[in-house]
């Protein structure tokens, strides 16, 4: 390959490795913005997982305190009962049986939300996995991106030398024309000082016939 093919196939390697570092530059940029809304996603979820446990201790506590208030109506119910109190006696066993459905439905409130619970605790769990693996693949990218910088800053000192041995070659070039033009030159000399002595011979010979002639008078 010749000199100026070496340097096309170089400036077109340069172009397509900047095209390359852009493409790589923007993959990094992209990976960023990903990891950061990972990052947003995982603080919200974490969030609704601290309140849906807060709620769920919450329902733990009515729980505990309904089911105490039931039971007391309960023993009430059996003491009025015992004094054959039968009509406030079952009043009691009422209280104690509205609180009871109340139960019921903290009890399906905390199934509902102990289901929501674990699936946002997997959504936590996935997140930070995806966040782990997110931060490997970007410490790779920026890896790459660094020895793309590499590979052109050794592009531009390639082309810096081609640069260097093109200005050599084409002032070797002017040298040689300048010697061949100084050889032309003094051959063109030479021709003309011998095409001078002919011409002076040619003369010479026809002075000598007109002095021959003279002397013949």
């Amino acid at each position: 390959m010749g000199l100026f093919g070496a340097l096309f196939t170089l400036g077109k390697g340069k172009a397509d490795q900047a095209a390359e570092s852009i493409e790589d530059k923007n993959r990094v940029l992209f990976a960023e913005q990903a990891l950061k809304d990972m990052d947003e996603q995982l603080r919200n979820s974490q969030q609704n997982f601290g309140k849906m446990k807060a709620q769920v201790m919450g329902i733990d506590r009515d729980i505990a305190s309904k089911t105490t208030e039931s039971d007391s109506w309960i023993t009430k119910a059996k003491a009025l009962k015992a004094q054959e109190k039968e009509s406030l006696a079952l009043d009691c066993v009422k209280k104690s049986m509205a609180i009871k459905t109340e139960l019921e439905a903290l009890t399906s409130q905390k199934t509902l939300v102990e289901s929501h619970l674990k699936q946002q605790e997997a959504n936590v769990t996935k997140l930070r996995g995806s966040i782990d693996t997110g931060k490997r693949q970007l410490q790779s990218m920026k890896a790459m991106e660094q020895v793309s910088k590499s590979t052109d800053s050794l592009l531009d000192v390639n082309q810096s030398g081609v640069n260097s041995a093109l200005s050599k070659f084409e002032a070797h070039t002017r040298k040689a024309q300048l010697e061949l033009d100084e050889k032309t030159s003094m051959l063109e000399v030479q021709n003309a000082g011998d095409l001078g002595l002919e011409v002076d011979a040619a003369l010479g010979g026809d002075n000598k016939a007109a002095d021959d002639m003279l002397a013949s008078l």
